[in-house]
């Protein structure tokens, strides 16, 4: 499900929770397959499966003739999947790098740059440069064309990400951030507990799981400090599990699923929302599991 990714470095909104409650990205990512793997099961497959008898598609994009490209123009699938994950796999090994004794050893600051996630993202941006296109015969002037097709979607998320930044500041300069959190922190619940609720009620609210990430982040952060033995990551995850909840008629992506598979309101509400209700209960109560051993 698209919606789990975001819960997920690199993920923009989740590099800047983690970033915001200084979790360790390695740690939030290891955590977060965890959490995630069954909720992706869960609320694909087998969710699909139970409703896909009440549900009526119409793909008409499965239907419009599609030009075949031979096997041989395509990248190899594992030279696809190490590009994809190779982010990933950096910051996961600056973690496991960070949990032996060589961490305090002459290569721990080379190490520590190459892990970092603005660098690890760079590797793996002129990695995919090189696997993707210059190995495929793609020259300067294709690779320059791709980039620029790519920077559309992504100024929109800076957007939404800034205005998510943005609020939280508000939130917490205003001294609002801190009443909300006395607030919640009076009602005696987990703070995980917390993170989750605020996030999925902001999802609901604004439909963004971005903004609801970035703006939960700023309102339960001030309840954190009485809670000083909880892991951030474990924060981080709890808060990415709230904000994928509710995606409905508010969320673009609610549309865009809709109109892709060609089925009603009615039925997008009872497929990809309830969808991703499930998704988020389960990754929050695998979150609260990993709590007990953590």
């Amino acid at each position: 499900m698209n919606d789990l990714v975001e819960m997920l470095p690199p993920h923009p909104a989740a590099m800047a929770i983690a970033s915001t409650l200084n979790a360790d990205l390695g740690k939030v990512i290891l955590l977060g397959l965890v959490a995630c793997i069954p909720a992706a099961i869960v609320a694909g497959p087998i969710y699909a499966k139970l409703l896909s008898k009440n549900i009526k598609t119409d793909l008409q994009a499965l239907t419009q003739p599609v030009k075949p490209v031979a096997d041989s123009e395509l990248p190899k699938f594992g030279i696809t999947l190490f590009t994809i994950l190779l982010p990933m796999i950096i910051m996961v090994g600056k973690t496991i790098f960070d949990l032996t004794p060589l961490k305090t050893s002459q290569y721990a600051d080379i190490v520590n740059f190459i892990g970092n996630p603005i660098t690890a993202l760079l590797i793996s941006a002129f990695f995919a440069y090189w696997s993707l296109g210059l190995a495929r015969g793609f020259n300067r002037n294709q690779l320059l064309k791709f980039t620029e097709q790519c920077f559309v979607p992504v100024a929109g998320i800076l957007l939404v990400i800034g205005a998510g930044g943005a609020f939280n500041k508000v939130l917490l300069d205003s001294g609002l951030g801190v009443q909300l959190g006395a607030v919640l922190a009076s009602l005696s619940l987990s703070p995980l507990i917390l993170a989750w609720f605020v996030a999925a009620m902001m999802r609901f609210s604004v439909g963004s799981a971005t903004v609801a990430m970035m703006t939960a982040t700023g309102i339960v952060l001030p309840v954190l400090p009485q809670y000083p033995g909880l892991d951030p990551a474990l924060v981080a995850l709890a808060v990415g599990s709230g904000a994928i909840c509710f995606s409905h008629v508010t969320d673009s992506g609610f549309w865009i699923v809709k109109e892709y598979f060609g089925i009603s309101v009615v039925d997008a509400l009872k497929s990809y929302t309830l969808a991703t209700c499930v998704a988020s209960i389960i990754a929050i109560c695998m979150t609260l599991a990993l709590s007990t051993i953590i």
